[in-house]
């Protein structure tokens, strides 16, 4: 049984129910009565050789109907939202929720400003260089490139980037560094790219090579979640896991985000279906 929110259709797992058939029929399943929703013309499905059936029923909001609204996640209960400057234009928030399921999720959400003269974004590698691959920690990159830069220059916030080779450490997709081009799979992924003219910018899979000579700063992206707006139909909502994700907003603010995970109760993480759609929140 899906209720229709403010952003979609969210599932009401207390009211899913299993029923007992017979193998060749159809299921007889049957709407509930939900106030201030109007179930709508559904099908009933043929019971498989395997046993097995799974009919949806979906609610619309009737016109009078108020849906609570949500900050992050459909369904959440927001414990805390704490926002902190970490430099002008750059601002922090951490955040405590509860998802729809009841397990605790720990979120870091940086927004930086890229209109703001200050704020500049960097591809980083190992040692502050990209002629030899390797592998390093994230904190231990910042500390590299904070050795290599004069003062005022301080590293404020940043996330791991695409996937690498465990045995090698070259990094998958898109990878230039201060111009320097070390891409070995550029097409293959979505990217972030900050351009040589100072634009920044996502590209989707396969666009890469249209902006070669063009990039000054790009990383590499596994998987794209939010393409113009939009959600993409086929992504996990199973599997939760510690997330990391780059997007940027149409009046070009960067974010990024960090879902603390693996770790219940304390944090849960996310599944992709739900990165997505705190990116989209954001």
């Amino acid at each position: 049984h899906y209720l229709e929110t403010a952003d979609g259709y969210a599932l009401d797992e207390t009211a899913t129910e299993i029923k007992i058939g017979v193998i060749g029929e159809q299921t007889a399943a049957e709407a509930k009565n939900y106030d201030g929703y109007t179930a709508q013309p559904f099908e009933q499905e043929v019971i498989t050789e395997d046993g097995t059936a799974v009919v949806s029923i979906y609610y619309a909001r009737n016109p009078d109907t108020t849906v609570q609204d949500y900050k992050y996640l459909p369904g959440e209960s927001l414990v805390s939202d704490e926002q902190s400057t970490l430099a002008p234009g750059v601002t922090l928030n951490k955040v405590v929720l509860f998802d729809k399921n009841g397990d605790r999720v720990e979120m870091y959400v940086t927004t930086a400003d890229s209109t703001v003269d200050t704020v500049q974004f960097y591809a980083n590698y190992k040692n502050n260089q990209c002629a030899e691959w390797g592998m390093q920690t994230l904190s231990e990159q910042v500390a590299a490139m904070e050795t290599n830069y004069e003062e005022p220059f301080k590293v404020v916030a940043g996330i791991n980037a695409a996937y690498y080779n465990v045995t090698t450490g070259a990094p998958s997709g898109a990878f230039v560094m201060e111009g320097v081009d070390a891409s070995t799979s550029g097409d293959s992924y979505a990217f972030f790219a900050v351009l040589k003219d100072g634009t920044v910018m996502i590209g989707k899979k396969g666009e890469y090579s249209s902006y070669k000579g063009q990039i000054k700063e790009a990383i590499g992206g596994w998987q794209h979640i939010v393409v113009d707006g939009q959600i993409p139909t086929n992504l996990d909502k199973v599997t939760k896991y510690p997330r990391q994700t780059i997007g940027l907003t149409a009046d070009g603010k960067v974010i990024i985000m960090t879902a603390d995970g693996s770790q219940a109760p304390q944090t849960i993480g996310l599944t992709i279906q739900e990165q997505a759609e705190v990116m989209l929140a954001l």
